[in-house]
């Protein structure tokens, strides 16, 4: 669910030329609200791997998911100069692709009861 709403900021963001600045700060708070979110349900499965104890994968989680972060975190540096060549809209195109992955892994992978 926020991995949707945080795909329906960015798209707005894409058409916001007339909305104004309190909205449009409402759509990045969102949008980056979705992000926060999506980190802590991320941390809350490391945690309940941790208590099924040593072998339950939490490190193995853990540490892809700081991987993960430090890997999309450089490639968004080194990739952050052709912002000029994709324009505003473009840029948040790219930003609305992050939560659809978000959204494409909380479907293939349901949470267990």
């Amino acid at each position: 669910l926020a991995g949707a709403f945080a795909i329906g900021c960015n798209i707005l963001l894409m058409w916001m030329y007339n909305f104004g600045a309190y909205f449009f700060t409402f759509l990045l708070f969102g949008g980056h609200l979705s992000d926060a979110i999506a980190d802590v349900i991320c941390d809350g499965i490391v945690v309940e791997m941790s208590k099924a104890g040593p072998d339950g994968g939490a490190s193995l989680l853990q540490t892809f998911s700081w991987g993960s972060q430090a890997v999309g975190g450089m490639i968004g540096s080194l990739l952050g100069g052709f912002a000029h060549v994709l324009g505003p809209r473009g840029t948040f195109v790219v930003m609305a692709l992050c939560p659809v992955f978000t959204v494409v892994a909380g479907v293939i992978y349901p949470e267990r009861r």
